[in-house]
């Protein structure tokens, strides 16, 4: 960190002090707490209490935040719930429940290594997914029964391919994988 980055962090650390003492971390079962106590911040386990080493100081921890960005897609498809009616026309209105999960179950269940969606709204309001790439654009569609499709073209040669009807029980790490490899390509060869 540059100097003057480090004396503007310092600075916001002084003045501020924590408001609220414990922070949830985790599920039901092996939740944690964070203690946000001064001078230190401290791990500590729901079920029995005990305490780690301190971790950072308090208000260095108030001021951070990491953020996911398999979590960030799943956060704007979730946030296409708060659409209201009319909102790209007069008999326009905001996807189904059904829509918003299966577009967030398609994001939570990719493999890392490939590159995140983008997702959006077709004219239909259903969710769908797309990567737009110097190299490729790929788009998945959700449609009805449990099905979906992709669509893809080449930057390079404009070549297509279409898959329809994929049912979405039998998605694997393979199918992602052989599904969006024309992305994965692209990453190979900027690399």
């Amino acid at each position: 960190m540059d100097p003057l980055s480090t004396i503007l962090v310092a600075s916001c650390m002084i003045g501020m002090t924590p408001t609220n003492r414990l922070v949830s971390y985790g599920r039901r079962s092996n939740a944690y707490y964070v203690d946000l106590s001064a001078p230190s911040l401290k791990l500590v386990k729901a079920d029995d209490g005990t305490a780690t080493e301190n971790l950072i100081a308090p208000q260095a921890a108030l001021i951070t935040k990491v953020i996911d960005k398999r979590e960030a897609v799943c956060d704007e498809i979730k946030g296409y719930q708060n659409l209201e009616l009319g909102w790209n026309g007069a008999d326009s209105h905001g996807p189904s429940q059904e829509s918003m999960s299966r577009a967030i179950k398609f994001v939570k269940a990719m493999p890392p290594g490939l590159p995140l969606p983008t997702p959006m709204l077709s004219p239909q309001s259903a969710v769908e997914l797309y990567w737009d790439t110097s190299m490729a654009y790929v788009d998945v569609s959700f449609e009805e029964g449990g099905r979906l499709s992709l669509y893809a073209r080449s930057r390079d040669d404009n070549a297509e391919t279409f898959i329809d009807g994929v049912d979405e029980a039998g998605i694997d790490t393979r199918w992602y994988f052989n599904s969006l490899s024309i992305l994965l390509a692209q990453e190979q060869a900027a690399a």
